[in-house]
């Protein structure tokens, strides 16, 4: 799996590279009279880039042996999906629909936006309000003051204090 992801992040730099300099450089050869595929070396052997359509492919061997093999292109295979589930989300509310339009029910709406939230009797008044931050403060406040007692007692060294021993 891991190898997967480094042939597509390597495959991703070589399209970014032909993608800012689409013209061939010192090295690259032309595979075709009209320079539609780049073959950039690799320790592998080479990458072939399809420039018209941004196919990746690494070919290993010389000569009659030569292979070439097309690499996986996630991004497209990951777009496939996301039009594969959105036709499914698209069936699924048409489905939906007809089988609420069938029981004669409405398909709910989304509540506009309310201004602000109505105080109800439960929620606390302002005095409510202050008391418990003021409680709070005090309770933060004693909260830091022990760990300053603790540090001066303790020093950083994290040892018991020198009467203790």
């Amino acid at each position: 799996m891991r190898r997967t992801a480094g042939w597509g992040a390597l495959a991703l730099f070589g399209l970014a590279t032909l993608a800012v300099a689409p013209a061939p450089r010192a090295g690259a050869q032309e595979s075709s009279a009209e320079g539609r595929y780049a073959t950039v070396p690799a320790p592998e052997g080479a990458w072939r880039v399809d420039r018209s359509t941004g196919a990746v492919e690494l070919c290993s061997g010389s000569g009659p042996g030569a292979s070439c093999r097309l690499l996986p292109n996630e991004r497209n295979a990951l777009f496939d999906e996301i039009d594969r589930l959105n036709g499914r989300i698209d069936r699924l509310e048409a489905r939906l629909s007809d089988l609420e339009a069938a029981r004669g029910l409405q398909t709910p709406q989304a509540p506009p936006p309310a201004a602000a939230a109505p105080r109800g009797p439960d929620m606390p008044t302002e005095d409510e309000l202050d008391k418990a931050l003021d409680f709070t403060e005090r309770a933060f406040r004693r909260m830091l003051d022990m760990m300053q007692r603790l540090k001066r007692d303790y020093g950083d060294g994290g040892s018991a204090p020198p009467d203790q021993l």
